[in-house]
């Protein structure tokens, strides 16, 4: 079988003509991705907007369209009405005219089976202008959950959940150069200025500091606490 049988059933259906006169109102929809350069293609489907940026989940297929974009394009085989399970049925049905020889070959698929390409399915990475948006966005802002007591329950799941799991930094022998840095940055004098009152309070390690700020060594390293200007001599 080839894309051509594949493109013959695609104009032979109601759907594809359905699909080309535009549907106002689908839940989802069957598409195939073409790869002008290598001839191969890709076939899946999506729950949610054809506009929403989703482009499929084959690892393969993600990293060729991330690589070269500009090598393919997509056609929408049929729009589908329908919960996730009626839409993968109906991939299925298009995923069933591929021969079992060119699967991995001809086609990024590797299985005839109809999964994924739900809502929550991979999407587009963003442009790195929208990445430095958003860093800039966030920049300065505290976490919501900053200052938030864990509730006991939820504490008990954490311990229950990295219970048994090595800390990954355990039986590791640091260099030499960084356990001098780690030594002089402990025998430092931290300061805090609060910048609403004015008060400076000065200790001798970040632990101390940590504690009498109520906040965690990371922080206090990092010179990033709210409300905070944070130096050490």
């Amino acid at each position: 079988m080839c894309a051509s049988r594949i493109e013959r059933t695609m104009h032979s259906t109601l759907s594809y003509l359905r699909s080309q006169a535009g549907m106002a109102i689908y839940d989802g929809f069957v598409y195939i991705w073409r790869d002008n350069k290598h001839k191969m293609f890709y076939i899946g489907s999506h729950q949610g907007s054809i506009d929403d940026g989703y482009t499929g989940s084959n690892k393969r297929f993600i990293h060729s369209i991330r690589k070269r974009p500009e090598n393919f394009k997509r056609k929408i085989l049929e729009y589908v009405i329908g919960d996730i399970k009626y839409i993968q049925s109906r991939e299925q049905l298009w995923l069933n005219l591929i021969l079992d020889c060119e699967l991995g070959i001809k086609y990024f698929n590797l299985k005839k089976l109809a999964r994924g390409g739900s809502v929550k399915g991979r999407k587009q990475p963003c442009l790195p202008s929208t990445r430095l948006k958003i860093s800039r966005a966030l920049t300065g802002r505290p976490s919501k959950n900053k200052g938030i007591p864990l509730k006991q329950s939820t504490k008990d799941k954490l311990s229950l959940r990295f219970k048994g799991i090595p800390n990954g930094q355990k039986g590791k022998i640091l260099p030499k150069q960084q356990k001098i840095k780690i030594s002089n940055s402990l025998r430092k004098i931290w300061y805090a200025e609060n910048l609403q009152t004015n008060e400076i309070y000065s200790c001798e390690t970040v632990d101390i500091l940590a504690a009498k700020l109520k906040s965690t060594r990371y922080t206090i390293y990092s010179k990033k606490l709210s409300g905070y200007n944070i130096w050490c001599s």
